[in-house]
């Protein structure tokens, strides 16, 4: 099949799925009243509104420690067309050790948790005492393989060598992995201020 006519959602790409047009030919209908649209919409309003009330006092000590080690990797009014970009943020910073001190430790946890240059994983089944025949371990070899590939091509490095440094200065870390029709996924880094985190039900995330 030519490239030109496979359909969007096919290539994996935000930016292609991003051209399609957001309604059908026009028929589309109203979805039925027994799907709960209108009460999942309240709801995950107000999970946002508790979340956000939750986060201002962790926003407020990040704040902190951003203007005197990091101050490019906080945002303290996420807002819309701000023109702030290029000026100078570290007239706080007044001994750089600091900031020097937790770049090392970054580069520490990366170099021993998970370097570039060497295998630091190796994908097989969950479950513990699994007897693999010739041909599953060849499977989860390939799978492997071809996944370290895909980081080592891929942006996948520089964004964990950035959210290791996050942990660092802030605590905690995002990194989030959006589907890439070239390099089959591309990875982010929010900076502290631009996300939420919350616990579910049973704590687990």
């Amino acid at each position: 099949m030519a490239l030109a006519a496979r359909p969007y959602y096919e290539l994996s790409s935000p930016t292609l799925l991003a051209r399609e047009p957001a309604n059908d030919d026009g028929d589309a209908r109203p979805a039925p009243d027994w799907l709960g649209w209108q009460d999942m919409y309240m709801h995950l309003e107000s999970r946002r509104a508790a979340m956000y009330a939750w986060r201002l006092p962790w926003w407020k000590t990040c704040g902190e420690i951003a203007r005197y080690l990091l101050p490019r990797r906080y945002q303290y009014f996420v807002t819309a067309n701000t023109y702030d970009r290029g000026q100078r943020r570290d007239s706080n910073i007044v001994d750089s050790t600091g900031t020097l001190d937790g770049q090392t430790a970054a580069g520490g946890m990366m170099s021993v948790l998970s370097d570039p240059d060497r295998p630091w994983y190796k994908i097989g089944p969950a479950a513990p005492g699994i007897e693999l025949d010739r041909a599953a371990a060849m499977w989860f070899d390939d799978v492997t393989e071809r996944l370290r590939y895909i980081q080592q091509e891929s942006d996948f490095y520089e964004s964990l060598a950035q959210a290791y440094e996050d942990l660092v200065f802030f605590g905690t870390a995002v990194a989030i992995d959006y589907e890439d029709g070239e390099d089959v996924f591309a990875s982010r880094n929010p900076c502290a201020g631009e996300y939420f985190l919350a616990a579910g039900p049973d704590y687990s995330n």
